[in-house]
């Protein structure tokens, strides 16, 4: 686990500056890489614990009930991606905001 949140820390943080067109300092970035970070470990056990224990219907749907299971997921961490970049968004802006 200590691997998963490192490696995963370092690649949002790397596309949280380098993505976006503005010039965004490393404490801007951390709160929206935290949140995402978050959003998808827990959004992924969830997902887990209910293909696990809940998905009683893979017999009766098979691959078709797999692939919008998966796709449904995918969607769900690409929201969960832009929220982030949107707090950091927020946060860039709430500086400027004081000063005037």
């Amino acid at each position: 686990w200590v691997t998963l949140v490192v490696v995963m820390f370092f690649a949002l943080c790397m596309m949280y500056k380098f993505a976006p067109h503005k010039k965004l300092r490393f404490k801007e970035i951390i709160p929206g890489t935290i949140f995402s970070m978050a959003g998808f470990m827990l959004l992924t056990v969830g997902f887990s614990i209910y293909v696990t224990y809940f998905m009683r219907g893979s017999a009766l749907y098979g691959t078709i009930g797999t692939v919008i299971l998966l796709m449904l997921w995918m969607y769900i961490v690409g929201m969960i991606l832009i929220v982030g970049a949107e707090i950091n968004s927020a946060i860039s802006i709430m500086p400027r905001k004081r000063k005037n």
